[in-house]
């Protein structure tokens, strides 16, 4: 293969991704992409390791960061809701459910409620009232704190 092809191609895939991404219509992911581009594009391997690891750092704090109740949640969302009323009420849904696990999870926040969905919320009739929709939600409520850390 020659060598200026490999650059072509890698642009070529790149493209077909972004379409691809585009058209999957996933409005979170697309613009994690475009915020992300640039460092893809503009810097380093040493700079995007660190970008890496800011991020990873992020996705590792949130659920400590929202279950203290300092992620600005009515903003977020009043934000999305300008976008498209829809994805607001879809993550209003999430970000309530995320609210009742949390309340659930804080009645035992250092080794949670173990397994067998003892860590859901129910109600009299013993009907699943809750939605999980994430992993860490289901750690904790299940494992605790200690758990997820």
């Amino acid at each position: 293969m020659r060598e200026g092809a490999k650059p072509v191609r890698w642009l070529l895939c790149a493209v077909w991704l972004f379409v691809i991404l585009f058209l999957s219509k996933t409005l979170g992911a697309f613009l994690i992409t475009l915020l992300l581009l640039p460092a893809v594009l503009l810097f380093g391997i040493r700079t995007q390791l660190m970008v890496s690891a800011a991020l990873a750092g992020i996705v590792l704090l949130y659920p400590i960061v929202r279950g203290s109740g300092l992620v600005p949640v009515d903003r977020i969302t009043s934000a999305v809701s300008n976008i498209s009323a829809g994805r607001a009420g879809s993550l209003q849904f999430r970000l309530d459910n995320e609210d009742i696990l949390l309340e659930r999870a804080q009645q035992k926040p250092y080794f949670g409620w173990g397994g067998r969905n003892r860590s859901r919320v129910f109600d009299a009739r013993g009907r699943d009232q809750s939605v999980t929709d994430g992993t860490w939600i289901i750690i904790i409520g299940q494992r605790g704190w200690v758990g997820y850390l």
